[in-house]
């Protein structure tokens, strides 16, 4: 079953019944999201430098109970240390794999979200291995 968009008249039709959504998402208690609390996801972020995954991926995990590992950072403290960008960058895909992969078996969160621009094949080969082993979404 695929995302159907709710049918609008017009924009002010629109603007009403997602002011009457955000009025009703107030009241409602902190769990009550798409996400069932036993579900466990894994989640990849994508998308150009610059895209909003840093700023989506952040507000993803105060809505499902998740941890951001976040790629930027982790390349950026190698290369404060000196370490050549192509092996900077390698390491931090190595860190943050690790990092996903303590994080799960500690039980910090339910959820990981790795934020990198994920460009390689084998970053979705890795997160689609790690979530199988560890039952994750």
């Amino acid at each position: 079953m695929s995302y159907q968009p709710p049918p609008y008249n017009d924009a002010e039709e629109m603007r009403d019944r997602r002011s009457e959504s955000l009025d009703t998402r107030d009241q409602s208690t902190s769990t009550d999201h798409d996400f069932p609390s036993y579900r466990k996801l894994f989640i990849q972020m994508s998308g150009a430098p610059g895209s909003g995954k840093s700023s989506m991926a952040k507000l993803l995990a105060s809505a499902i109970d998740g941890i951001v590992i976040d790629h930027d950072i982790l390349r950026s403290s190698f290369l404060d240390a000196d370490i050549p960008f192509h092996q900077a960058a390698k390491h931090a895909y190595d860190l943050q794999w690790r990092l996903a992969e303590d994080f799960i078996k500690q039980g910090v969160a339910h959820s990981i979200i790795i934020d990198s621009t994920c460009n390689y094949l084998e970053v979705l080969n890795r997160v689609s291995f790690l979530a199988a082993q560890h039952n994750f979404t």
